[in-house]
């Protein structure tokens, strides 16, 4: 089959651009053809100019061109409706990735003063239902109706139980519009049975989990890392976004692993590199395979954001992750559960590893980070890596099923 495919594949995010990789590889390992539909609204194209550098934004669009066959681009609905048509693609695959993330009305008001609100829109044209492909909003207008499915999908936390039943019912005719769907955590699976009343929805894992048997490209090995960044070859990595922690917490951490002979290296996001006064950091622009690589060969990771911990998982590196997702219940309780990092790690049995930073509980010790990374028990991660590769090979097959 030739196959399109749609997701976040050129916005500057290390975790994005590996799930396509992935994704293309598995889709070529099953014998199809599959192409990148180049799917990037300007509302988003302006957003990641806000909050990530001009060199580190061309260092990943560059990645996209060089990595992947890409339609050409698609700014808007009508764009991507003719590309479609000019392809004659026989199956449309959306994934992976937040693609169901949504921001109900009743959040885009914030109060500033006790007697005015403001609307604010600080939502991209993704996040939103109108004419939003993720939501394959434009299968109606679509002249040959081909198969559209939905893998692995996840909605960011979005707290959908506040969506109006205006919102609610343009959401369940959207999502209709799929032949199949799979999710990506518990709290999206809640999210499209409850919206949308579509039962036994899959959950399958992220592409990542399967990235090492789907990549064609060859990798940067621990002497070109460690060579190119004037590293020591036991390091281990840090990452926070800017003023999340403090440099002293992270000195303190610093301090406890040299004393077991490993260095800590600071390791950017996209959006900027915060390097707490270390001796050794890893400037930008990154592309994605070396970042990749930088966490595969060390000793550890100590950080935010769920990809890092997937490739933690997917090659069993100890880790410690801080995750800033999880959302409150009515009666003003933390909801853990509608995070899709502690929704993984619950999965693994390493819920121990995680920090949940929007608890309101205080930070763990540096003297716990350390021991938790010193104590990991790789075997145990190995052996969950392994089931979740098998299950996404597995996912994959059943879910091409639906274009035939």
């Amino acid at each position: 089959m030739k196959i399109g495919v749609i997701t976040y594949f050129c916005v500057p995010n290390f975790g994005a651009q590996l799930q396509v990789l992935s994704t293309l590889g598995a889709l070529r390992n099953m014998g199809h053809e599959a192409k990148l539909i180049n799917w990037y609204p300007r509302s988003l194209e302006n957003i990641y100019k806000r909050y990530v550098s001009k060199a580190q934004r061309n260092c990943q669009l560059q990645f996209a061109r060089d990595q992947y066959p890409l339609t050409s681009l698609c700014r808007k609905e009508d764009d991507l409706l003719r590309v479609i048509e000019k392809e004659d693609f026989d199956m449309i695959f959306t994934g992976s990735d937040a693609l169901f993330r949504y921001v109900p009305q009743c959040n885009r008001f914030r109060a500033f003063s006790w007697r005015k609100m403001r609307y604010v829109n600080n939502y991209t044209s993704c996040e939103d239902i109108a004419d939003n492909p993720f939501f394959c909003t434009y299968y109606p207008k679509l002249h040959k109706k081909i198969p559209v499915v939905a893998f692995s999908v996840s909605s960011q936390s979005c707290p959908f139980y506040l969506m109006t039943k205006s919102e609610r019912d343009r959401m369940s005719s959207c999502m209709k519009n799929f032949r199949h769907i799979t999710v990506r955590d518990e709290w999206t699976q809640k999210m499209v049975t409850e919206v949308a009343g579509i039962k036994d929805v899959p959950i399958t894992p992220d592409p990542v989990f399967a990235f090492n048997s789907n990549i064609a490209s060859p990798l940067p090995n621990l002497k070109d890392l460690v060579d190119g960044y004037h590293l020591p070859e036991n390091y281990a990595l840090v990452s926070f976004p800017v003023d999340s922690v403090s440099s002293i917490y992270v000195q303190q951490i610093a301090d406890l692993l040299k004393e077991r002979g490993i260095t800590l290296v600071a390791l950017p996001v996209p959006e900027g590199l915060n390097d707490f006064g270390l001796d050794h950091s890893i400037p930008l622009p990154l592309d994605p395979l070396t970042w990749y690589a930088l966490i595969v060969n060390s000793r550890g990771y100590i950080g935010t954001r769920m990809h890092p911990v997937i490739v933690c998982l997917h090659n069993a590196i100890p880790f410690f992750s801080y995750d800033g997702n999880g959302t409150i219940n009515a009666d003003g309780s933390f909801n853990t559960r509608s995070s899709k990092t502690y929704d993984i790690l619950l999965r693994a049995g390493l819920q121990d590893n995680i920090f949940m930073t929007n608890s309101g509980a205080p930070l763990p010790s540096a003297d716990s980070v350390v021991d938790h990374l010193l104590s990991f028990d790789r075997e145990k991660c190995a052996s969950f890596a392994n089931v979740m590769r098998d299950k996404y090979n597995q996912a994959m097959f059943t879910t091409l099923k639906y274009a035939l």
